[in-house]
């Protein structure tokens, strides 16, 4: 198991993230920094054929075949995370529902036995 905890910080109204694996990383600046609370990448997963590819400030996104491979688009250390598209977008539904529309206070992200999960507290 894997997880990347982030936090909100009230006087920035951003989520900031404690160390975690240099892969969940990836996914927790995605989230946090390219994603905010827009669907824009939702939205290409959903169309996205194999070879596509979009990204963001911080993170590149490339379809290889039922994939996504997720890469850090300014590496200190090369690392990259792969999910299934279906994965994505439901991680994506996930991160709408339980962190756009609630704003809880910690937000987890975690990876466990291929399955990617979001749990918050407030």
């Amino acid at each position: 198991m894997d997880s990347i905890r982030l936090f909100l910080k009230e006087n920035y109204k951003s989520y900031f993230f404690d160390n975690a694996s240099v892969n969940m990383l990836i996914l927790g600046d995605f989230f946090r920094s390219d994603v905010g609370c827009r669907t824009t990448f939702k939205d290409w997963a959903s169309t996205a054929v194999d070879g596509d590819y979009c990204s963001g400030n911080t993170t590149g996104l490339e379809i290889e075949g039922d994939d996504i491979l997720m890469t850090d688009l300014y590496p200190e250390v090369p690392a990259e995370l792969r999910m299934k598209k279906e994965q994505f977008i439901k991680l994506f539904d996930e991160w709408l529902e339980k962190v756009c529309k609630k704003n809880p206070k910690e937000v987890m992200i975690i990876h466990d036995n291929d399955e990617f999960r979001i749990e918050v507290k407030d």
